[in-house]
């Protein structure tokens, strides 16, 4: 069917607003107005993916942003992604059923591991057979990060059960035409996705393109090295086959550290908030190339948590999507340009330093913003997907946190939520000092409370958390970070968080329901365990098994994947709400039937085995 005039007039005016509007650096973002009206209802009489989307969008900028200062940034209304490919989920180890002693790797400290990648050298699957811990074959492959312009298009080596997500990171830096913005947790991509990383700068130099890329990092509290020489020797590292290959190429990179607020006494200005919210740094997890691109979720970039022994469970996605990706790049923007002003006070905490790479010379040097080209028209139709994230706490003056629009949004969502809510997080509490954390109420109101009305409403509630103790302290001794992947809290703690907010809103109906009803609601509508992945119970004595995804589905019809956690924390954070019936319909079928399939042997609650919370169990 043709455009009516009316809607090509439109068409012509959204393109030169777009193209002034990218003159001057800023991206003009269209309104809800603007999209196509949305089916109201489905079939069941509750709101299509797009017109819910619709609905928490209006609601969390009102709530949380009336003035817009930050859409575009940390939300945005919702918009049709260009492309999402048949392998868009991208979760590790992806390995469902398959037992622990099956499941093969290989170290990178082994003596049969060589090259920047640190993998066996092979031919065949059998060539693979005595190099895994494991002693099980791997694969025997080529992957596409070998290359780097000048070889490995031919190399083949033992690959283990994770190794060939550095070729979705590499895949997207290879296409890159202008701009590559990377963000992460510390330490900086290392060992396999640094020699990705490297390997594609490489490419893209002997390729002659002219190509900026701006990498940052957000630092731990316990961070005590001196930043300036980690930045220096890092993009030194990163740069050293362009170096020695074609050091007047065009490829200007940038390495930044930062930390927003470390400041327990002060909270950077903010007293009135927790003290576990007066730490703030990035902890997003951001490719974002060219303005079209992205790659974000849960994965850090750590070789020894996620492609060796005892393997952290994580997900993360990518898709095409104009207005998503320069978004992404906004979202970096914002902190690269605190990081510029070079204003961090010691005193609370915060340190920022970054380093510059050009025609072979590493000097100081900043880039507060991408340098994009002009946006293009947002396509008409496609998967509905908007931008949820959050600034945090730090870059604003005086304790100041304007920009914290994803915790709005989530509360919103879970309030909206007719029947399911699915949820696989590390944890949702906090222990400090023997002392539960839980998180506290924002404009929304409190998402653990939204959970729990959702239960007395009959509703369904499905949780896989990470193992309790789930401590990596060999990695941590050898690498000098890492996390724990859990907070102290043990699932029984979030059993009775939950019993508790049930029971809290149940004395406030004015027909409440007794004790023996709310008990046995929790063990039919409450399905809660500890993560599993096959028939065991660890990976070994020295490795329980560990759950770092970030990931919620609502109704079975939009679905979070992005960095931020269901526990308190203030941190940086970025992330991505799709509402797609069909690809919420796979993310499930893909991942979390799975999840649960697997967990729910050990569940407390919501399946087969004894209840917690049945009179014989509970306390």
């Amino acid at each position: 069917m043709r455009s009516s005039f009316r809607q090509n007039l439109f068409k012509i005016f959204a393109f030169f607003a777009v193209f002034a509007s990218n003159a001057i650096g800023e991206q003009v973002l269209p309104r809800v107005s603007e999209l196509p009206s949305p089916t109201e209802r489905d079939d069941s009489g509750e709101l299509s993916p797009l017109a819910l989307m619709q609905q928490v969008f209006k609601e969390a900028q009102e709530l949380s942003d009336p003035q817009r200062r930050f859409e575009g940034i940390t939300y945005t209304s919702p918009q049709y992604a260009e492309e999402f490919s048949p392998i868009w989920l991208i979760q590790t180890p992806n390995q469902w059923g398959v037992s622990v002693s099956e499941i093969p790797y290989f170290d990178t400290n082994s003596s049969t591991s060589t090259g920047d990648f640190e993998l066996p050298d092979c031919k065949t699957d059998g060539d693979c057979a005595d190099k895994s811990p494991t002693g099980k074959y791997g694969h025997c492959g080529h992957l596409i990060a070998f290359d780097n312009g000048v070889n490995g298009t031919e190399t083949k080596k033992c690959v283990g059960h994770s190794d060939a997500i550095i070729d979705h990171y590499y895949s997207r830096i290879i296409n890159a035409t202008r701009f590559i913005d990377i963000t992460g947790l510390q330490p900086f991509p290392d060992i396999r996705f640094l020699s990705a990383l490297r390997n594609g700068l490489t490419y893209l130099a002997l390729e002659g393109r002219n190509i900026t890329v701006r990498i940052l990092q957000g630092l731990y509290p316990s961070f005590s090295d001196d930043v300036s020489t980690v930045d220096t020797e890092y993009v030194k590292n990163m740069t050293r086959d362009i170096v020695r290959a074609y050091p007047e190429s065009n490829i200007t990179v940038y390495v930044g550290s930062m930390r927003a607020c470390f400041d327990i006494l002060g909270g950077c200005g903010n007293t009135s908030i927790s003290l576990i919210d007066r730490t703030s740094l990035n902890h997003a997890k951001i490719v974002a190339v060219d303005g079209e691109a992205l790659i974000t979720g849960g994965h850090n970039s750590r070789t020894h948590e996620y492609l060796e022994e005892a393997p952290v469970h994580d997900v993360s996605l990518w898709f095409q999507s104009s207005v998503i990706a320069r978004s992404a790049h906004r979202f970096a923007d914002f902190i690269w340009q605190w990081i510029c002003a070079d204003k961090a006070n010691p005193l609370q905490g915060q340190i920022a330093d970054s380093k510059k790479y050009q025609m072979g010379q590493v000097t100081e040097g900043c880039l507060a913003t991408a340098d994009l080209s002009p946006a293009p028209l947002p396509p008409e139709s496609g998967t509905p997907v908007m931008v949820s994230a959050r600034l945090g706490l730090g870059l604003f003056p005086n304790g100041a946190q304007p920009a914290n629009q994803d915790d709005v949004a989530r509360t919103i969502y879970f309030q909206k939520a007719n029947h399911t809510i699915q949820i696989s997080q590390q944890d949702l509490g906090y222990n400090i000092f023997g002392t539960n954390y839980w998180l506290d109420s924002n404009a929304a109101g409190n998402p653990m409370e939204a959970i729990a009305s959702l239960l007395l409403r009959g509703g369904d509630v499905y949780i896989v958390l990470s193992n309790y103790d789930s401590e990596r302290v060999t990695v941590q001794s050898k690498l000098g970070y890492g996390d724990t992947y859990s907070n102290g809290v043990k699932i029984t703690d979030v059993a009775d968080k939950v019993k508790t907010d049930v029971t809290t809103l149940n004395a406030k109906s004015p027909h409440p329901k007794s004790p023996e009803e709310i008990n046995a609601l929790l063990c039919k509508h409450l399905h809660l365990a500890p993560i599993r992945f096959d028939s065991a119970n660890q990976w070994s004595k020295q490795y329980k098994i560990t759950n770092h995804a970030k990931v919620w589905i609502v109704d079975g019809k939009v679905f979070y994947i992005g960095s931020h956690n269901l526990y308190p924390s203030n941190l940086q954070e970025f992330g991505v709400v799709v509402g797609d019936e069909k690809l919420a319909q796979q993310f499930v079928d893909d991942y979390y039937s799975h999840l649960w399939e697997e967990s729910s042997r050990v569940a407390i609650s919501g399946s087969d085995n004894p209840c917690y919370f049945s009179p014989t169990l509970d306390g």
